[in-house]
């Protein structure tokens, strides 16, 4: 086997087992644990907000007819890369985990839901994994009792390995050509915008005015200004909206966010 062949068919396999068994262990894990919260709600309310201040901005920022740079400002790498970033920083994925399981679902449903019906979305909201196992492990929490929390105890492990696998899976993405980079400056400087600045203002704004904990606010903080998430290329591609330029606004960003945003958060969460 060709070494190309190789990498295509264990990045295949790893985004595979990620999404079908170690995205859906790892939620229910994590719901099991933590159950449903009331400030749950503000989570939403502030990705519902963002989404609306996105959608209505970019529109008379971004070119006409380019719904592929609306897809990357509003939907982050909130698994992938957000789940290892909170882990590091913070140690735990806690509000992450219903962030994360918004974004990801929403991500596949929203494009689907607008630009092929709503029988499309339905179907993809039943494949969302993140949202299956989420709901299983909330209705697990309620349901079974005492036992929830030595199931949880049990597989406390899958949060971890999920953060571990999604960081090298991460690595295998990340690709070492970016040229063309240099007609792509404005696009590139309108999604960093959003994803670096906008995202998490709005998110430590919502969190103070609903009372969120300190630990708690900078969770949400810290997952929301991840890069673009690897699914919106996959959308581009499916819906024909410039897929190569997205996917290379993507990997810049990504780059940019592990070498200084990352380590400027590090600087200021870890002094």
């Amino acid at each position: 086997m060709k070494r190309s062949d190789l990498y295509k068919a264990t990045l295949r396999a790893l985004v595979y087992v990620i999404f079908n068994a170690l995205i859906p262990l790892a939620f229910f894990t994590i719901f099991l644990g933590r159950g449903v919260k009331s400030l749950d709600a503000y989570t939403i309310l502030y990705f519902a907000a963002f989404m609306a201040i996105a959608h209505l901005s970019l529109k008379r920022l971004a070119r006409a007819g380019d719904p592929a740079l609306e897809y990357l400002s509003i939907f982050p790498n909130s698994v992938f890369l957000g789940f290892p970033l909170v882990y590091t920083l913070l140690g735990r994925v806690y509000v992450a985990a219903v962030f994360g399981a918004l974004t990801v679902a929403l991500n596949v449903i929203l494009p689907e839901a607008t630009y092929r019906g709503g029988w499309a979305a339905i179907k993809q909201l039943a494949r969302s994994t993140a949202l299956l196992g989420s709901l299983a492990g909330i209705i697990a929490h309620y349901s079974l009792g005492g036992a929830a929390s030595a199931l949880y105890s049990a597989l406390a492990w899958s949060p971890p390995l999920l953060s571990y696998t999604a960081t090298f899976t991460m690595g295998f993405r990340i690709p070492l050509e970016l040229s063309g980079v240099k007609r792509l400056y404005r696009e590139l400087a309108l999604v960093g915008v959003y994803r670096f600045v906008v995202a998490p203002l709005l998110a430590y704004a919502v969190t103070l005015i609903a009372g969120f904990s300190e630990l708690d606010r900078l969770e949400l903080v810290v997952v929301s200004m991840a890069p673009p998430a690897v699914m919106n290329v996959v959308v581009a591609e499916r819906f024909g909206w410039r897929a190569q330029e997205a996917a290379l606004i993507l990997a810049v960003l990504t780059v940019f966010f592990l070498l200084v945003v990352f380590p400027a958060l590090v600087a200021l969460i870890k002094p």
